[in-house]
């Protein structure tokens, strides 16, 4: 007679296979920031879940910064502020332009050069600009997806979102350099739209109707290609819901055209 000890134990439902048990997959080291920075381009999927695991977002502002200044820069250089400044005035609204025209030479030239001065500032204090409009962005749309589709997202991922989503903005930049540098006429150069990449192109800078000429140039494809990449991140970063691509882009695409027409409508003043 055989010890208990000597008996095999049986699995209490001996009818099914045990299962095994798998070792959970270690996680990565994460992707570098220039792998981070290619794929908002090609693969913008694994930036986004990448910010998941580091949440940084200094590294796009810088380099949006740095071709904002540039792109400032060459303008000064190549087309100068006062020919922008000229340019602009004869696009504002009559009362505007009559109200111009009756201040006394000394009042009108001081304002000539604080616009110039204002120019040139934006060399500098450009970047503090993109840094509220990352801080703006990221407060208004971090609301919008957690109440609209209960997404769960942390401030700190949106902000990394929205700065690496914005970075397609150095192509256009880059674009817009090329065109400068190649020359361009003053009158017809407008320095918020420098590539006819948008609708606006087709009116064109010499438009009389500067409200529909600066909302048709909110439909730009370097634009349009933000709104996208933004909304892929606000899936990508999403904790609690998976989100549908067609109401992400609605969501970003939504506040996005609110603020062409708040930009529209001011146009004719400023």
């Amino acid at each position: 007679m055989s010890s208990p000890t000597s008996q095999t134990p049986q699995p209490p439902f001996p009818n099914q296979p045990a299962t095994p048990t798998l070792a959970p997959e270690p996680a990565g080291p994460g992707l570098s920031e220039p792998q981070r920075l290619i794929n908002v381009f090609i693969a913008p999927s694994k930036t986004f879940e990448d910010i998941k695991r580091k949440s940084r977002w200094w590294v796009p502002w810088l380099i949006l910064t740095l071709f904002g200044s540039l792109y400032i820069l060459s303008v000064e250089k190549k087309v100068t502020f006062e020919a922008i400044i000229d340019a602009r005035n004869a696009h504002l609204s009559p009362f505007m332009q009559r109200a111009i025209e009756q201040m006394p030479p000394e009042q009108k030239q001081l304002m000539y050069q604080r616009q110039i001065n204002g120019f040139r500032r934006g060399i500098y204090t450009g970047g503090i600009f993109i840094l509220l409009y990352g801080l703006l962005a990221a407060a208004v749309l971090t609301p919008t997806f957690n109440f609209a589709f209960d997404a769960g997202i942390k401030f700190k991922h949106a902000l990394g979102v929205v700065f690496y989503g914005s970075l397609p903005r150095i192509l256009w930049i880059a674009l817009g350099m090329v065109v400068v540098f190649v020359g361009v006429e003053p009158e017809g150069f407008d320095m918020e739209n420098p590539v006819a990449t948008s609708l606006g192109a087709f009116l064109g800078i010499n438009s009389d109707n500067r409200f529909l000429y600066r909302f048709l140039t909110a439909f730009d494809i370097f634009f349009i290609w933000i709104v996208v990449v933004i909304a892929i991140g606000f899936i990508q970063i999403s904790a609690r819901k998976k989100i549908g691509k067609g109401a992400a882009i609605a969501a970003v695409g939504g506040w996005y055209l609110l603020l062409m027409l708040c930009r529209a409508a001011l146009s004719p003043f400023f």
